[in-house]
């Protein structure tokens, strides 16, 4: 296997190869996907030769690895190489099994780890200058959302649709980029006034998240962590993968009709902390 696996780098390296082989990827999979499978597999080709170059990959970039590798597989399997195509198939059943594989949510945990939210309310608390970083921590403690998205909500706040119900703002975000979605997300109405009256003046890039963790010391994947413990509170799993960005499109229409519910149960959640909005 290992003399197929090495000879099948020298085939699918060259330029002919890699063209035919990213049409067929962009004509079976949309384009997203395609992308992914195509960038990881050359990314990383070592792979071929290198099992243990998966282990050192996060459970995310491991996935888009071994789409690739099927991808390849399956495109070998139709010119005629099936038996390329075949050690290639053994090879993936052996990666699949050392692969980092991502750590299931677990919703009960966060339930009873009340010290989740303790660290994530240490870290909004230590602010001691820096309005904008106060205002970035909050979005990130009572949205949960990630860094790319808060510059999102940030910089297109004005023209993105919302409803108001009582006292809380459900925000149509509409972020969509390659693997991370944002579909829906809430927020009490009093930071949606905050918010509408800094953001208008002030445009952030990704770097405002950088200096939020490094000259603030707030970090917005702690803070999805705490969104998740407090919202487990009153909500079930799968509300909470909604305002999470971990649901298909699909699933999020079905949603649409229980918004002003899943909306009660997120005031019903996080109503303690509105208190923190009284410092700005």
């Amino acid at each position: 296997m290992e003399l197929i696996l090495i000879q099948t780098i020298s085939l699918i390296t060259t330029t002919s190869f890699r063209e035919e082989l990213r049409g067929y990827m962009f004509s079976r999979y949309v384009k997203d996907d395609a992308r992914l499978r195509y960038s990881y597999l050359y990314k990383n080709i070592k792979i071929l030769i290198d099992p243990a170059h998966i282990t050192r990959l996060t459970p995310g970039q491991a996935k888009h690895l071994l789409n690739g590798i099927a991808t390849l597989r399956d495109y070998l399997r139709l010119i005629g190489y099936k038996r390329t195509a075949d050690a290639i198939d053994d090879y993936l059943k052996q990666l699949r099994k050392i692969a980092p594989k991502p750590q299931k949510v677990r919703v009960l945990d966060y339930e009873v780890d009340t010290s989740i939210i303790d660290k994530g309310l240490k870290e909004i608390k230590q602010i001691k200058n820096g309005k904008l970083w106060k205002i970035l921590a909050l979005i990130s403690f009572f949205t949960g959302l990630r860094g790319t998205e808060i510059v999102f909500l940030w910089n297109n706040w004005r023209r993105l649709r919302k409803i108001y119900h009582d006292g809380i703002v459900i925000i149509e975000l509409g972020y969509n980029r390659k693997s991370k979605k944002a579909w829906i997300t809430m927020l009490p109405e009093k930071l949606a006034n905050i918010i509408m009256e800094n953001s208008s003046s002030t445009t952030i890039t990704y770097n405002a998240i950088d200096n939020l963790r490094d000259k603030a010391g707030v970090h917005v994947g702690l803070m999805r962590k705490v969104h998740l413990a407090i919202l487990s509170k009153t909500m079930m799993e799968h509300e909470i993968k909604l305002l999470q960005g971990r649901v298909s499109e699909i699933t999020v229409r079905h949603y649409t009709r229980h918004l002003r519910v899943i909306a009660d149960k997120y005031r019903e959640a996080y109503k303690e902390y509105f208190t923190l909005l009284e410092e700005l």
